[in-house]
């Protein structure tokens, strides 16, 4: 009996190294989310410090309030350009999970065909088995019966 032998393993072994690619990429994506919110979670406390800090100080500088207000504009913008950060890093994560889910579906689907081709090569084998153990006692019947008769 040969070997089972599935046509089709070079290129499930391709979709697995596609996949594992995609899930590399997508804890890349995830960090760099991850990075992005706490980027702008950095910058609400930076700007909730520096108005706790002018609300505790026993007596408030003009030029301090002109600085607050400097430095609360500086932090719109920042914080502008971290929501757009953010935004792109939401979009390419998304992308990214469905390139992941589209290589997961890939791998399955040949795994699945693999899995089935296996069960259908058992069977086969399991038949011709059978078949040969058939055959065999078949052969041997007939032997002992041509051997009675003569003897």
């Amino acid at each position: 009996m040969k070997k089972f032998q599935f046509r089709l393993e070079k290129v499930l072994a391709w979709r697995n190294t596609q996949l594992e690619v995609e899930k590399l990429q997508m804890k890349q994506s995830s960090a760099e989310l991850r990075q992005a919110h706490s980027a702008l979670e950095a910058l609400e406390k930076a700007r909730e410090a520096a108005g706790q800090e002018l609300l505790e100080a026993r007596s408030v500088a003009g030029w301090s309030l002109a600085a607050l207000a400097g430095y609360n504009a500086s932090l719109g913008v920042q914080e502008r350009s971290l929501k757009v950060r953010r935004s792109e890093c939401e979009r390419r994560h998304e992308e990214q999970r469905s390139r992941l889910l589209e290589a997961q579906r890939r791998c399955r689907l040949l795994e699945k065909l693999k899995q089935r081709r296996l069960a259908e090569y058992q069977e086969e084998t399991s038949k011709a088995l059978e078949n040969f153990g058939t055959e065999n006692y078949l052969a041997q019947w007939i032997s002992r019966e041509r051997n009675n008769r003569r003897g």
